[in-house]
């Protein structure tokens, strides 16, 4: 065989040995880079996992949160209403008119002051006996002595049956 021939397959054979040994050492790193993404795969997948278990614990906690807060808001309104009929009970009763003519019939008014809360309009602060022949005429006369513009709010008007007795 010719030297130049050999010589050439002995370079060839050289360049294939150096190729594979390339190729052997990028599948090699690329097999490494591979193991890495999968571990790195695996701590994200368990991150996200005790992520969404602590999401799904927290949207627990604000709904059994609002349903609490309902409640409390219902509570507080009740309270609320309760201590307002204990002051509108306690509320002396005064007799704004005394007139009374063929036909009126006597009406329970409560006056209170202008409060900021839109849900009550003010708060009561005495109740006074009208004799009127209708409710609205009624508490358009306690509107006549306490009006809206001096800081007062009247309430619906409610028919009583009876004078009350007089306090000894």
């Amino acid at each position: 065989m010719d030297p130049v021939i050999l010589f050439s397959l002995v370079l060839v054979t050289g360049a294939l040995a150096v190729a594979i040994l390339m190729v052997v050492k990028t599948i090699r790193a690329t097999a490494r880079e591979i193991e890495v993404a999968r571990k790195q795969c695996a701590q994200l997948s368990r991150m996200l996992r005790g992520i969404a278990r602590e999401s799904l614990r927290l949207r627990e906690t604000r709904l059994d949160e609002a349903a609490r807060e309902d409640r409390l808001t219902e509570e507080c309104a009740g309270v609320e209403h309760a201590i307002a009929t204990l002051r509108q009970r306690a509320s002396p009763l005064v007799v704004l008119d005394e007139r009374k003519t063929m036909g009126d019939t006597l009406w329970e008014v409560p006056v209170g002051r202008r409060s900021g809360d839109p849900a009550r309009p003010y708060m009561p602060w005495r109740t006074f006996l009208v004799w009127a022949p209708s409710a609205d005429r009624a508490r358009r006369r306690v509107l006549m002595r306490y009006a809206e513009s001096q800081g007062f709010g009247v309430g619906q008007a409610t028919e009583r049956a009876e004078f009350p007795a007089p306090a000894s």
